[in-house]
């Protein structure tokens, strides 16, 4: 927060500073303390809470999931012409599981479907 410009004058950031002056500065970010609550609700729009992803993150081995009826971003870019593909750390969404045939942690968002 206080390492741009904008923020702070000791930093030398005018690219950013111009950005912030002509654009929107976004300052108010709710995010989660783990990465499987943050992740679901950036891949679905919707509060963690709402999905039952708020308590803790999400291994493999879980009987735990999305909500299979969410529409994840990868699938509205694919739907809107992008291409998707996952890279980074894996994304544990799902798991394997008769409840969930043939999806498996980050193939949804691999196949965007």
């Amino acid at each position: 927060w206080n390492d741009i410009g904008f923020n702070n004058p000791d930093i030398i950031s005018p690219n950013i500073n111009q950005l912030a002056q002509t654009g929107l500065i976004l300052n108010h970010s709710y995010v989660q303390p783990m990465c499987s609550p943050s992740r679901s609700a950036f891949m679905t729009g919707w509060y963690p809470f709402r999905l039952g992803t708020q308590h803790n993150v999400i291994f493999s081995q879980q009987n735990v999931c999305l909500p299979l009826d969410k529409t994840l971003l990868p699938q509205v870019l694919k739907q809107n012409g992008y291409k998707t593909h996952a890279i980074g750390k894996r994304l544990r969404l799902c798991y394997n599981a008769p409840a969930a045939p043939g999806v498996i942690n980050q193939s949804r968002y691999q196949a965007g479907t």
